[in-house]
């Protein structure tokens, strides 16, 4: 998978890809010396999509794609400049990982065309450490510190620089408060860049091995805004509102599920991320009594 990687980053120009029916969701990251020797090569692997620039249609089908190589997924394609056809099906990516895939379906940025994503199911485990992009303020800290030996914790913080960056945050660093690397505070500067002349711009990341903070979005509205009214006015910009051509998109995810199982994840995570209107409420609430 290293080499993989390495060939979509820096060498052949790759169109196509299937990766269905490997398995590799058995390999876990393996540290010695705080050093990662054995990072999950699927996240790995997705971590390093971000860099890509030539893909068009990607086959992840059947390859124990979980809730942390789907958010390190979701890392790579939120502005992936050629991707137009994706292939989740068949996989345990759980409830945050739907929300990965929901959240991609709805980003303005992605430009796939087609989704195919037939019996997702639910993961094994809980994430230790989960993104939440609603959230006003979360603590990374203790057994919640980012361990920037993993590729999943290394996409969640571009997320938190992403969602940062979303709301107009200049420079989106500010929103990381007592920052800590390694055990000493430190000031935690970040931009966009790539590591190729072709390549597509990343928040870089700060080079140690564990990072603890505090997210902090600012306060949305006047002082004078008691908390629970801040909450409501946050959750009203902060969750995607769903245009028609992507709420088409949301609902073929939908037609897709046949479990129920995997109609409930879909559900949960929707109703967790997305603002809808009437008019596309009704057709979920009649699609759901069918």
């Amino acid at each position: 998978m290293a080499s993989l990687s390495s060939s979509l980053v820096y060498g052949c120009v790759v169109q196509r890809l299937s990766l269905a029916g490997n398995a590799y969701a058995g390999a876990s990251a393996t540290v010695e010396d705080g050093q990662d020797v054995s990072a999950p090569p699927l996240e790995q692997f997705l971590e390093s999509l971000g860099e890509n620039a030539s893909l068009v249609q990607l086959d992840l089908s059947s390859c124990g794609l979980d809730q942390y190589a789907a958010l390190c997924l979701e890392d790579a394609l939120c502005s992936h400049p050629t991707l137009v056809s994706l292939n989740v099906s068949d996989n345990p990516v759980g409830e945050s990982g739907f929300r990965s895939v929901l959240r991609l379906v709805a980003d303005n940025r992605v430009h796939l065309k087609e989704l195919h994503c037939v019996n997702l199911r639910q993961s094994r485990k809980d994430p230790d450490v989960v993104y939440n992009p609603l959230a006003l303020e979360t603590y990374f800290s203790g057994s919640k510190a980012l361990k920037l030996w993993r590729p999943y914790h290394r996409s969640l913080m571009r997320l938190l620089l992403d969602r940062a960056d979303g709301i107009g945050l200049s420079p989106p660093t500010l929103a990381f408060e007592d920052f800590v690397l390694d055990g000493r505070e430190c000031t935690f500067t970040s931009e966009k860049m790539s590591k190729l002349r072709k390549g597509v711009p990343r928040f870089t990341l700060p080079e140690g091995e564990v990072a603890e903070f505090r997210f902090r979005l600012p306060r949305l509205g006047p002082p004078s805004m008691c908390g629970s009214e801040e909450v409501v006015a946050y959750h009203r910009l902060q969750r995607r509102t769903v245009g028609l051509i992507k709420f088409v998109s949301m609902a073929n995810v939908w037609v897709q599920q046949r479990s129920q199982q995997a109609k409930t994840l879909f559900l949960t995570a929707m109703a967790r991320e997305f603002h809808f209107k009437a008019s596309q409420l009704k057709w979920l609430a009649r699609e759901v009594v069918l």
